[in-house]
Formats: structure tokens, sequence, C-alpha cells
């Protein structure tokens, strides 16, 4: 590796979903229904060590295309706000090397029976690490997931990069 690098980018996505807000928090906090959102999004597959949403709660799982779970992600949780949002940090490795860190937000605004959602990521690559492209493909399975997961289709706004 080279000298130490870093980039940094803001990654927003947002959808809309047929589903009230209470529907959709329920569908990203609840362990069963997030393994499932997860089962849901074939691009990615995802294998979870720890699931605990909940203020100070962490998540610790393994990811990557087909079989290969190569990528390591951790997030702890710093703020849940039920039906509105929640707020974490990210750390993303592949063996011992530290790939790239986020904090990330899930904003959910009630739209009477549908959810706006947005989400948005700061991130840092590091050590020259170009993800950028990986990173925001991780976060748009997310989101592809939870949509199959509540059965209706997406309606993707078009969010711009900072």
């Amino acid at each position: 590796m080279g000298d130490p690098l870093t980039q940094h980018s803001t990654l927003v996505q947002a959808r809309s979903f047929e589903a009230p807000a209470a529907r959709v928090f329920r569908a990203v906090s609840d362990p069963i229904e997030r393994m499932r959102i997860y089962a849901a999004g074939a691009e990615l597959t995802v294998a979870f060590e720890q699931l605990d949403l909940r203020v100070g709660g962490r998540d610790v799982f393994r990811f990557g295309r087909g079989n290969s779970l190569r990528f390591r992600g951790e997030s702890i949780y710093h703020d849940i706000v039920p039906e509105r949002r929640i707020v974490s940090s990210d750390i993303i490795s592949e063996g011992d090397v530290r790939l790239w860190v986020a904090a990330t937000t899930l904003e959910l605004t009630p739209m009477g029976p549908r959810t706006q959602l947005k989400l948005t990521a700061q991130v840092v690559w590091l050590d020259g690490a170009d993800e950028v492209e990986g990173s925001d493909a991780c976060y748009a399975a997310l989101l592809a997931g939870l949509d199959r997961h509540l059965g209706g289709n997406p309606h993707p706004r078009p969010a711009p990069r900072a």
C-alpha cells in the first residue's frame, strides 16, 4: 500500500414506499424482518453475527456477492426515533484492512399511506480504497431488498451526491 490517502463523499438515496412509516420502521428495526430484507436483496449475500438495533447497540455482519463473504461490517447505533430516523456509524473491512467508515442516517417522512425514505451516508474511504460505487451499491441493494420485503415498487427519486 502506498501513501495513506482518504477520499470523502456523501451518498444519498431516496425512495417512496407504499407503506406507512410505522410499517417501514418495523421492517428496518425488527431482527427477523431485517434478515428477510437482506435475503430479499439478491444482489448481496449477508450473514449476521449480531443484531442489536438500540441506542448503543451494535450489528456485526459479513457480506459479499454469492458465497464470498469477504467483507465485514460493524454498525453502532447512536440515535433512534421510532418511525422517524436511525443514525449509525459503520465500519467496513476486508480481512485486516479497514476500507471505509461512514456516518449513516436513515430518515422516514410519513406521507399519508406512503413513506418517503432518505438514506444519507457520509463516507471516508481509507488508504486509497476506491469503493465509492461499491458502497453506493450496498445501500441500493438494502433499499431494493426493503422494497421486495414490503411487496411494492419503490419510486426512486434522484438524489445529488455531495
